[in-house]
Formats: structure tokens, sequence, C-alpha cells
């Protein structure tokens, strides 16, 4: 037994202290078994329909819920949450909290990211520091690399957002491939042409 010869508060009973915890310490041992990496059990949650591919790492401090997929490679954590969510191989997520968006292989995300529903990043897209992204598509090489919204608009190939840059306009907006916006994007009578509305 886990408590012989250990005293215990009366108040908590084996029952309460076993049950949800030797559910959850077989969904991870069977991620363990499967070849993924779990460096603190203890403060990791998985549901059980989640799927892990081998080699991926789950840092301490992060849960990983409903129907979502980690492919080979990638580390999520520590302190990441990702719910109904889909990432590829060779990607990071840190710090960050995820719903319903599909992160493509060699994508990082985060510290500190909010990535919600409806959100694709592309190959090797970059979310980063304080950067909420929702219902926006990230092209192939993308970076949103701090201090940024980014709602309903696409984001083409090998573009940077710069720190503050606003990603949403009353109709869609599309930032062409490999341009820079930066906070100058908001002040009047400033013109790029490179966005098209």
């Amino acid at each position: 037994e886990m408590y012989e010869g250990s005293p215990r508060p009366a108040h908590i009973t084996l029952h309460v202290l076993h049950h949800p915890l030797t559910i959850c310490d077989r969904i991870l041992e069977r991620h363990m078994l499967a070849g993924v990496t779990i460096t603190d059990p203890g403060s990791t949650w998985i549901d059980a329909e989640v799927q892990l591919a081998a080699d991926t790492r789950v840092d301490p401090g992060t849960s990983i819920l409903g129907g979502s997929r980690v492919g080979a490679g990638s580390v999520v954590g520590p302190h990441s949450t990702l719910i109904e969510s889909r990432i590829g191989e060779d990607a990071a997520v840190v710090h960050s909290y995820l719903v319903n968006c599909d992160v493509l292989d060699r994508c990082t995300v985060g510290p500190f990211a909010y990535i919600r529903p409806g959100t694709r990043l592309g190959e090797g897209a970059k979310a980063g520091t304080f950067v909420e992204i929702k219902n926006a598509r990230l092209d192939p090489g993308a970076k949103v690399p701090h201090l940024s919204y980014i709602g309903d608009t696409e984001i083409g190939s090998d573009a940077n957002v710069g720190a503050g840059a606003p990603g949403r306009r009353p109709a869609a907006m599309t930032a062409g491939t490999a341009h820079i916006l930066t906070s100058a994007f908001n002040r009047p009578g400033i013109i790029f042409p490179q966005i098209a509305s």
C-alpha cells in the first residue's frame, strides 16, 4: 500500500486519494511506455483521448485535453494547456494556452501566447511572447514575435509582424509575403501598399 506505515490526515480517505490518480497515472504510463517523455508526471494532466507521438516531450505543469494531438519531436510546456488542438512535428509550445487550433511542423509558440479557435500556424511559423491570435492564418515562416493581437487575418509566408501591430481590420486583411508590419501601421497618414483589404 502507498500509505502503509505513514500517517495521513483522517479527513482524506484512501478512495479519494487513489481513484483519480490511478486513472491519470495509467494514461501517463501508457504514453511513457510508447516513447513519450513526461518530465514531471505529478504535475501533468493528459486526457484519455489525447494522441502523443513517440519522442514528444511534455514538461511540468502541462495539461493536454480533449482530442489534442502532438507530433513526434515536439515539446509542450512547461505550464502549457492544449485543448482540442493539433501540434505538428518538431514544434515547441512554451508557457502558452491553445484552444482548437492547428500548429504545423517546426512552429514555435510562446511564452505566454494565447492561440484561439480557428487559428492555423503554417510550417515554421512563430507566435511569440504575449501574442494573441484568433481565427487567423500564418503562412509558412510568418512571424509574430511579441506583443501583438492578430485576428480574422492572413499573414503571408515569411512576413514579420512588429510589436503592437494590429492584425484586424473591419474587413479581412492579408499581409503579403515577406513584408514587415510595425506599430507604425496604425498611425494616420502612413500607407502600406503591400496590404490588400
